[in-house]
């Protein structure tokens, strides 16, 4: 696909025609609407000529993941730069740990420093032994209703 860059009108009719489908896509689907409703949907009286003037429109338009396909690619090329940083010899030292790190980073190279442990029974380990005991008695209280006090 040719590189494509929108007007901000049209990328103003796209958003309105994704946010439409979102609501009324169980019943329409978007390569059997007519162009006309397109342009209804997207709020885009220019709709119709944007489409019959540039394919490279309707391949964005008709796209539904934009975004995250410009994302991959630029991620490519952010990484393809940061590689290019870490095997210049001409660098200077602290670009290349920069970029070094990052590259590590993006690998998860680097342990994750996650929260404290926090267990179930921490109120328990909190108590004192005589409100450990009164748990236990009540715990027990419970279980007796039935007949049973668990001591069989």
């Amino acid at each position: 696909m040719k590189d494509f860059t929108p007007s901000y009108s049209q990328r103003m009719a796209k958003s309105r025609l994704y946010k439409w489908l979102s609501t009324h896509e169980a019943r329409v689907r978007l390569e059997d609407m007519t162009v006309s409703a397109i342009s209804a949907a997207a709020k885009a009286p220019l709709m119709n000529e944007w489409l019959s003037k540039s394919q490279e429109f309707a391949d964005w338009l008709y796209e539904r993941d934009t975004i995250t396909t410009k994302v991959h690619a630029y991620s490519e090329i952010a990484l393809d730069r940061l590689y290019n940083i870490v095997t210049d010899s001409d660098a200077q030292t602290g670009d290349i740990i920069k970029a070094a790190k990052l590259i590590l980073e993006l690998a998860d190279a680097f342990p994750k420093k996650g929260g404290s442990v926090v267990f179930a029974d921490k109120a328990l380990n909190e108590m004192s032994d005589d409100q450990v005991q009164k748990e236990l008695d009540a715990y027990r209280a419970k279980l007796a209703v039935g007949g049973t006090s668990g001591n069989s």
